[in-house]
């Protein structure tokens, strides 16, 4: 694709705007997903770092919420959705210029996207419907060889890594567009995303050292 560009021709200035609506409900449907699954989801698996016991102490708890019988089969069909409406504007946002953050905010949901199929995948279709396994502590850090120490599970720390870092810094991609959009300054918007993005990665770190068998104890 990219030899056969034509480096002479101009890039075009505008684009048909996205309809208003879809972007609203790309962010509500967003918001949704953070409250009934990302947020939980994300902190059962901080509790990695305190060790098995723990992490599916939390983990049977909070599957209560997101394995509900009438939330799990919507958060599926938001998901899919989150996916679509992504494809689409990066389909749109991807014909003209843009800038550095709107840049990071599209190569981070093309990213997303993909990780969010695999993992659907690797959890409802190879993990509970082929080997028929519980997708706890073992089946997340590769037990019992681990992560680190296997040559085929290696492969998956930069893969959780970047999962749990673009879904985070993606959010506060989106949450600067909504402070733009609100008339509040580019240089206050742009901090909040930069700031979101260190968080993002602090929190990648902290999960992805705990998959790798870092524990920290509090006495």
């Amino acid at each position: 694709m990219v030899a056969r560009g034509d480096a002479e021709r101009p890039a075009p200035t505008t684009i048909a705007p996205v309809p208003a609506a879809l972007r609203v409900a790309h962010g509500v449907s967003a918001l949704t997903i953070i409250a009934i699954f990302l947020a939980l989801h994300i902190s059962n698996h901080l509790m990695f770092l305190a060790g098995p016991t723990t992490y599916d102490a939390v983990m049977k708890v909070f599957r209560h919420v997101y394995r509900a019988n009438a939330l799990q089969p919507a958060l599926v069909a938001l998901l899919f959705f989150q996916i679509t409406t992504g494809i689409h504007f990066v389909w749109r946002y991807t014909r003209a210029p843009s800038d550095r953050f709107q840049t990071f905010q599209i190569a981070s949901g093309v990213y997303l996207a993909i990780f969010v199929l695999g993992h659907m995948n690797s959890v409802f279709v190879f993990a509970r419907t082929y080997l028929g396994i519980d997708t706890g502590w073992g089946f997340a850090t590769g037990a019992p060889a681990g992560l680190v120490q296997d040559a085929w599970n290696i492969r998956l720390v930069p893969h959780y890594a970047l999962g749990v870092f673009f879904a985070l810094s993606h959010i506060a991609a989106g949450a600067r567009v909504v402070l733009l959009n609100n008339g509040v300054r580019k240089l206050i918007a742009d901090r909040v995303m930069i700031s979101g993005a260190l968080v993002a990665a602090l929190v990648a770190a902290m999960i992805i050292l705990g998959m790798c068998g870092l524990r920290v104890q509090f006495v």
